[in-house]
């Protein structure tokens, strides 16, 4: 009788694990009810927003092809359109050989004589007309002392929001302190170009400007 009790012994140890002294079975938890679970998989974190990288021509020159028809929503570019896009040559790593070197922007922005006839296709999909072009500006939505593109997902007819100001507007102040704070590390390249492409007129307040 008593070579019997090792075997069943064995047969138990067959149906569970040893764990701390303690066997745990499927079918007969240890004693207090705590059952071993495996923890359960996570979500996983979204990934962040990222704008399309367009390089720019050497030398530079506007590329792509607007769609036939864009609406602007008061200050803003229609995000269809123009969502904005960046110059994938800026990095937190060249910072300093590019949009916080003095004279870089104009390494990277295309003569008027590209622009130009741009501006009026842009003007036409946008629906503003040929009499609005003295106080509407051929804006980089993403600006190119950002590191924006000189790709038309980037670039869109802007009318000035100050009167008698010819094309000039409220942004171009803005696009100066957008330099200004990532060239001086208090606001990351990354975040500032999705501040402004996203919404212009709330970026200054989102990233504490």
């Amino acid at each position: 009788m008593n070579r019997l009790i090792p075997a069943v012994a064995a047969g138990v140890l067959l149906l569970g694990v040893l764990v701390g002294g303690v066997l745990l079975s499927e079918n007969h938890p240890p004693a207090g009810g705590v059952v071993v679970q495996s923890p359960a998989p996570q979500p996983e974190a979204p990934s962040p927003v990222r704008l399309l990288a367009i390089p720019i021509p050497v030398p530079p020159v506007v590329t792509g092809t607007y769609p036939a028809s864009c609406h602007a929503a008061g200050n803003l570019p229609d995000p269809t359109c123009t969502p904005g896009s960046v110059n994938p040559a800026v990095t937190p790593e060249t910072l300093k050989q590019t949009i916080c070197k003095v004279g870089w922007t104009a390494t990277v922005r295309p003569p008027a004589s590209d622009t130009g006839p741009v501006k009026k296709t842009a003007m036409r999909a946008y629906g503003e007309t040929a009499s609005s072009s003295g106080t509407t500006e051929f804006d980089h939505l993403v600006p190119l002392e950002a590191g924006g593109s000189d790709d038309v997902s980037n670039l869109w007819p802007e009318p000035s929001d100050l009167p008698g100001h010819g094309f000039n507007n409220s942004k171009d102040h803005l696009e100066n302190l957008i330099k200004s704070a990532v060239c001086s590390g208090k606001v990351s390249l990354g975040a500032a170009q999705l501040a402004i492409a996203t919404n212009w007129t709330t970026a200054q307040a989102k990233l504490g400007l």
